[in-house]
């Protein structure tokens, strides 16, 4: 037995009433209502399963738009300057993305085509079209980082093989199961991390993860600005003193609650696999380090 989700909008109309337009309830991946000429959205209300009494929890306030959403400035010429060269004359570029089940696609199932590296490399083609652009995937659901590279020689997963062998010219990492790593364990997996890539001669991002379910992340309220995870803040703080490039994924699911959206409704199992629109916010990250051309 199970009681459906419902996101539901507050709209005023065209003549300047007020009303609710109910949403269609879902078991999950809920959506707001599609809404008529002239309706404009001021809020949502979220109904997650049983809701005996409403209250503040569940209203989003609509207090900006994505297209608002402030993206960081390009680093790539700063940053990734060797892959930013080939892109800009036109040569082959090969990507590398590394990391757990979300970046094994859990979430979009066999759809490739709504991975998050997979939509970030044809993005990248239609801002350089001129180059070629590669994309390999190195995914292992359900493990972080130091067992991948724990792995040995030969086995069904193995770093130097999945990432280093390729000879990338640049590696996206994203490990949202390396959130239990902060301070000094944080800092020594990814010294490893990195003079292993940058050895082999790529360059490297970071993709700071997604949100995951709310009691996974130590909170009762899902709106908050920042997240909450200390390893979210360690490796910013380390991408920032290594001068390594980081897309900031979780920056920007948290401006999700300010949008009208609970973050919930883009993860595909409820917990921690986004879904399509999720994955692609991954691959707006990922492009805001590129400059426009």
């Amino acid at each position: 037995d199970y009681v459906p989700c419902r996101l539901d909008s507050i709209v005023v109309d065209a003549a300047g009433q007020v009303k609710v337009v109910p949403g269609t309830p879902a078991p999950n991946m809920a959506r707001p209502p599609t809404l008529a000429e002239g309706e404009t959205a001021i809020a949502r209300v979220w109904l997650q399963g049983p809701t005996a009494k409403l209250g503040d929890i569940n209203l989003y306030p609509i207090e900006d738009v994505a297209a608002q959403f402030t993206a960081p400035v390009p680093v790539a010429d700063k940053l990734l300057p060797k892959t930013l060269a080939k892109l800009r004359n036109g040569q082959k570029v090969l990507i590398v993305a590394w990391g757990d089940s979300v970046t094994a696609g859990s979430g979009c199932g066999g759809q490739p085509q709504y991975w998050y590296q997979n939509r970030f490399g044809v993005q990248l083609h239609e801002r350089f079209p001129q180059a070629e652009v590669e994309v390999k995937t190195a995914g292992w659901g359900g493990r972080d980082s130091k067992t991948y590279m724990a792995q040995p020689r030969g086995a069904e997963k193995d770093f130097v093989r999945d990432v280093l062998e390729p000879k990338p010219d640049l590696v996206v990492i994203e490990f949202v199961n390396d959130s239990w790593l902060h301070g000094d364990a944080l800092t020594a997996q990814y010294d490893e991390i990195v003079k292993q890539i940058t050895g082999a001669g790529a360059e490297i991002i970071f993709l700071a993860p997604h949100l995951v379910r709310p009691d996974w992340l130590g909170v009762q309220d899902p709106r908050f600005d920042d997240d909450p995870r200390p390893y979210v803040q360690d490796l910013r703080k380390y991408a920032a003193s290594h001068n390594i490039a980081l897309a900031d994924g979780s920056a920007r699911w948290c401006h999700l609650w300010r949008e009208g959206i609970p973050y919930i409704i883009y993860e595909a199992n409820w917990i921690n696999h986004p879904e399509a629109t999720g994955l692609q916010l991954f691959a707006d990250a990922l492009m805001a380090l590129f400059p426009e051309k």
